[in-house]
């Protein structure tokens, strides 16, 4: 029991998502006994990023023009990728004080989300294409 009358709980749990990975894990994790279980999720192909885009963004009505267009500029992308982007775009609409979120607020949080600005969470993201094995400010992953 904690001071505060509380049970902590120590667990030395950690994960690590690597998605589309097409290299091999670091080799510190490659020791006996730091990896349980390794599953390799693929990335969505189109059809999956609109499958993504209509659960994601069930509430906001999304026509055929604006799904195909984020479709098509999504490609490489995760499903963490489509969350980010739904929730950017819902923010975008509240920003202009607007109860609706328009196709004008997806492609503003895409452009954004796809910017260079935002490329630490693209790479956090697990989108391909970002620099390959290269952590924060181009220090490798394996460095950190």
């Amino acid at each position: 029991m904690g001071e505060s009358g509380r049970v902590e709980i120590m667990s030395s749990t950690e994960y690590r998502a690597q998605y589309g990975a097409e290299r091999e894990p670091s080799p510190l994790a490659q020791r006996p006994g730091r990896v349980d279980l390794a599953v390799e999720i693929p990335l969505p192909d189109p059809e999956g990023r609109a499958r993504l885009l209509s659960l994601y963004g069930s509430a906001l009505g999304l026509g055929k023009d604006i799904t195909d267009e984020v479709v098509t500029r999504t490609e490489g992308t995760t499903a963490s990728f489509t969350e980010e982007l739904i929730c950017r775009s819902v923010l975008i609409a509240a920003e202009r004080e607007s109860p609706h979120t328009e196709p004008e607020d997806v492609r503003a949080a895409l452009d954004e989300l796809l910017s260079d600005r935002d490329l630490l969470t693209r790479r956090l993201l697990g989108v391909r294409g970002d620099e390959e094995g290269a952590g924060p400010a181009g220090v490798d992953e394996g460095d950190f």
